[in-house]
């Protein structure tokens, strides 16, 4: 297994809701109850913490544009991270 300062990505998990029901999801989004919306304090820490990283930054989650503060966490990555280093 690559350590972390090998990767060329790093995923910030936002949220665990979705509404799709895959078979082949990844993170069992189907399975979970209680849906997890992250705060921006927590996503923003999250951002503040890779200060230095050169790779790229996603958003990850379940559905991550259906959490309610999406258009915010947007301009949190943003902030923190060229455009060109972020994905979805």
């Amino acid at each position: 297994m690559k350590p972390i300062s090998d990767m060329w990505l790093i995923q910030i998990e936002v949220t665990n809701t979705c509404t799709h029901k895959c078979s082949h999801c990844t993170r069992a989004c189907s399975h979970i109850k209680k849906p997890f919306m992250g705060g921006l304090d927590y996503i923003e820490k999250a951002l503040r913490s890779m200060e230095g990283w050169n790779r790229g930054v996603g958003c990850m989650g379940g559905e991550p544009t259906l959490h309610p503060k999406f258009p915010e966490i947007c301009e949190l990555y943003r902030k923190y991270f060229p455009r060109d280093r972020c994905g979805l």
